[in-house]
């Protein structure tokens, strides 16, 4: 049990790793088939997205975008801008 523990950490800590160097998507559009990063800009964190897309990441009471901080230990910054939004949205997120 302890192992399992041990090793569940471990992947955790590799994935937020990835994701802090840009290596791993934070959210994907499954329509469009578009996969989002995070890039550091001037210090910060900040994940570039179309606008209709931000609200699912902030997610409702700003639960979402929380979760992912914590899971980072650092505040993250959302930029959109103006696309197209699909028929039908479909989001996976890769944490």
């Amino acid at each position: 049990e302890r192992l399992e523990r041990e090793r569940k950490e471990r992947e955790r800590q590799e994935k937020r790793e990835k994701l802090l160097k840009g290596e791993a998507y934070v959210v994907k559009d499954k329509y469009f088939k578009r996969c989002y990063y995070l890039e550091r800009e001037n210090g910060k964190l900040v994940l570039r997205v179309p606008k209709w897309m931000a609200g699912h990441i902030i997610g409702k009471g700003g639960q979402r975008i929380k979760k992912l901080q914590e899971f980072l230990g650092e505040k993250v910054y959302i930029e959109t801008y103006e696309d197209v939004a699909p028929r039908k949205i479909e989001l996976s997120f890769g944490w």
